[in-house]
């Protein structure tokens, strides 16, 4: 440090914390037992303050022995790695698909990353990390898929639809604030082409129809990267129950979900308006993230419901409808499937997009 003419240097003081020499003491009797101990060391350190950043999950504390806690931090950490890599993992236009699922690892099934990719061939190496000079490796599989989650519709004589476009699908359920009743389905089943999924213009209400009569105005529609959704304002005197594909599945609604625990491998039902019956299956994960194509373009959606239902997935023309568990709540609204799988956006998130009405089931 220089003085300029006419100051006197200043010597900053320094307090010693005597702390500080202890650290340093300590240091030096953990190097002395060699670098593989320091490096199992700094292992045990980075798994504590994994554990640390657990701890303040509440569901730690139902864990009950030290197996069931040790797993619950290793579960953690695999929830941390899909949250960090699920965005960027689907900017790659030929990856479709990133979930949370059981997949084999070291000869049994357990938790892990799923991907769904049309490649033939992927750098494995984003599934390790590396801590240490030690190579870390998350449980994973890569599964083929040939593209984007279909939304496509197909008419039936009891479609809901925009008077407008061609666009159908099914009612999910029935709302209601302190003026008005409405219905809920999906947007893309009733949105006229010229609205934006941004931004829902109050001057584009267009009448929505089931088998050609008019059955209410859309009043909003939203879409984000967690769902999509629409509402339906219906007149006061219009009753409701007829215009469910099966009109007895209305009474079996209980309440809309919103408990933000794991849907994974609860048993759920919905009513497929083309078949005709009520199909039966199981939640594979309700954290999938993947690409779903509205019209030609895919959209990056997160946290999708993933179902297998026993018998077959449910046909197009079956988007809006509701998906209910075992016991009548309402978990999501069903936007399409691939394959054997169908998927559905998780209600908590729809009725996110009108938090600004005082909606309640009807």
């Amino acid at each position: 440090m220089t003085a300029k003419d006419g100051e006197l240097l200043n010597f900053e003081s320094y307090d010693f914390d005597p702390t500080f020499g202890f650290g340093l003491l300590l240091t030096a009797f953990f190097l002395s037992f060699g670098s593989r101990f320091f490096h199992d060391l700094l292992d045990r350190l980075y798994y504590a303050k994994k554990a640390k950043q657990a701890l303040t999950d509440p569901e730690i504390y139902k864990q009950g022995s030290a197996a069931e806690v040790a797993r619950f931090v290793r579960d953690y950490e695999i929830d941390e790695f899909y949250e960090d890599y699920r965005e960027k993992l689907l900017e790659d236009p030929n990856v479709y698909g990133f979930s949370i699922e059981e997949v084999h690892h070291k000869g049994g099934m357990e938790k892990g990353v799923v991907l769904y990719t049309s490649l033939d061939k992927i750098n494995r190496d984003i599934f390790n990390y590396k801590l240490n000079n030690k190579i870390y490796k998350i449980p994973h599989e890569v599964r083929y898929q040939d593209g984007p989650i279909d939304t496509t519709s197909v008419s039936l004589s009891d479609e809901i639809k925009n008077k407008s476009t061609k666009l159908t699908g099914s009612i999910g359920f029935a709302v209601e604030d302190n003026t008005d009743k409405y219905l809920i389905t999906c947007y893309h089943v009733v949105k006229h082409p010229e609205h934006r999924w941004e931004f829902f213009g109050t001057a584009l209400q267009e009448e929505i129809m089931i088998d050609k009569n008019t059955i209410g105005k859309l009043v909003d529609g939203k879409r984000d990267h967690f769902a999509e959704g629409a509402l339906i304002r219906v007149d006061a005197s219009q009753n409701i129950d007829p215009l469910y594909p099966n009109p007895s599945h209305k009474q079996a609604f209980k309440s809309i979900n919103t408990d933000t625990s794991s849907l994974k491998d609860r048993r759920v039902k919905m009513y497929s308006r083309q078949l005709g019956k009520e199909l039966i299956g199981t939640i594979k994960t309700d954290r999938f993230s993947g690409a779903v194509k509205y019209g030609r373009t895919p959209f990056k959606m997160y946290e999708l419901i993933k179902i297998e239902f026993d018998e077959q997935p449910q046909r197009k023309g079956d988007s809006g409808n509701a998906l209910l568990d075992d016991q009548n709540n309402i978990l999501g609204l069903i936007i399409g499937k691939k394959g054997k799988y169908s998927y559905a956006v998780n209600i908590r998130y729809v009725m996110d997009l009108f938090q600004n009405k005082n909606l309640k089931l009807m």
